[in-house]
């Protein structure tokens, strides 16, 4: 490990089953490349519960806990009361994967919209972060996060697909965009377009573990290991050295998500 660079990744889904057998190691191999710290979101309530309980387990770990829109349809009000209560531990550090999901039909636009704004909600009552998926919607979502009725809700948008005036609308408004593998995809100029445009201030990093390998990878499962991968390409795109861009990246992470710097202090 490099004592001098830090990465964190702020999206990997290690509460899935995909990690289930090698989840140490996993763990392991993403130290040994300087990967200190790890966001594992939740898209419905097992896997919020099984966020937690790992964020409980891995001090490298922390939760996010959400209903993902294409699980909006789970969506009720005994899910509300237990994420009021989970939203309250110290590891919960975002509220999240929430947002809209128009590629899918999972669950309908209202039934989206129904889950989405009391989750917004419960993240402006904790002063909690979200961690936003959009996919086909993000005019919509844009619109919804910026306005005056969450004007106090911050977070990252995941997997962006937006825009550049879009991103500059999101980051005008404090929010940050994951950088994540697609960056390194040989189709995809849009995205590295995006990320050498858009300031430094307002990027982080991510996996989205086990999915969306980078492209030298493609095909084999994701793991944060890989987050050096994404950096060394998002540094150049930024035109400043990794070391630079780890650092920046990394503050960016504790400013959004507070709770991760309150627990780094107190352990």
């Amino acid at each position: 490990m490099n004592k001098l660079v830090e990465f964190i990744d702020t999206h990997c889904h290690l509460n899935l089953s995909n990690f289930k057998n090698d989840l140490d190691q996993v763990i392991d191999r993403a130290l040994e490349n300087d990967v200190t710290t790890f966001i594992v979101p939740g898209y419905d309530l097992e896997t919020s519960r099984a966020a937690v309980t790992l964020a409980e387990k891995y001090p490298q770990v922390f939760a996010a806990i959400g209903i993902h829109p294409n699980s909006a349809f789970e969506w009720n009000q005994e899910i509300l009361h237990e994420f009021n209560i989970l939203s309250t531990h110290p590891k919960v550090a975002a509220i999240g994967e929430i947002g809209l999901d128009f590629y899918r039909n999972h669950a309908t636009p209202q039934q989206q919209e129904e889950a989405l704004l009391p989750q917004l909600e419960l993240a402006a009552m904790n002063q909690l972060p979200v961690i936003l998926h959009s996919r086909k919607a993000e005019q919509n979502l844009i619109e919804m996060v910026i306005s005056d009725r969450f004007s106090d809700v911050i977070g990252v948008f995941h997997a962006f697909e937006g825009s550049l005036e879009q991103a500059v609308a999101l980051t005008s408004h404090g929010f940050m965009i994951g950088a994540g593998g697609q960056i390194t995809y040989k189709k995809n100029e849009h995205h590295r377009q995006l990320f050498a445009s858009i300031p430094l201030s307002a990027m982080v990093l991510e996996t989205d573990a086990p999915f969306l390998s980078p492209q030298q990878l493609r095909g084999t499962r994701n793991e944060p290991a890989n987050i050096p991968i994404i950096a060394d390409l998002a540094a150049r795109l930024q035109n400043i050295s990794l070391p630079e861009f780890a650092q920046q990246t990394t503050m960016n992470v504790l400013k959004i998500f507070q709770r991760i710097g309150f627990y780094r202090k107190a352990v």
